[in-house]
């Protein structure tokens, strides 16, 4: 993925969240993380839907494996605003971003780079929603 070989990043990641969904099981934490890997890497590629539908599967499945406020759903789901905010759904994204956010400062702390970013995607979309340009 770094080196820019999203094709290739694409196939190995499909391989190892098939791999890890067939020896570790769909809900172990790291096949969702090979899910979110694949969502990044379908965000980068330009498949917006299909980033977005992966994500919301990670998210669901954290939700209901380690809780609505642990640090890993939080993260998922400031993952799911960015691409539902990418195929225009702004109300959704919106939402799944405060919800990133006031979970992160809560939970990280107000500082943390992850909370920032966090903080900075919600006042992003909400300029975006308004009409106005985007925070610096």
């Amino acid at each position: 993925f770094a080196q820019g070989d999203l094709a290739g990043a694409r196939d190995l990641q499909q391989q190892t969240l098939e791999a890890r969904r067939r020896i570790l099981g769909p809900d172990h934490p790291d096949t969702l993380g090979s899910m979110n890997n694949l969502a990044a890497t379908l965000f980068a590629q330009g498949d917006l839907a299909g980033a977005r539908d992966l994500q919301q599967q990670a998210l669901e499945a954290l939700r209901r494996i380690l809780g609505p406020d642990h640090p890993d759903t939080l993260i998922s789901a400031f993952m799911l605003a960015q691409y539902t905010a990418s195929v225009g759904e702004m109300a959704d994204a919106i939402n799944l971003a405060a919800w990133a956010a006031r979970g992160l400062a809560e939970k990280l702390g107000p500082g943390h780079p992850h909370t920032q970013m966090a903080v900075d995607l919600l006042a992003a979309l909400t300029a975006q929603r308004n009409g106005a340009p985007a925070p610096d």
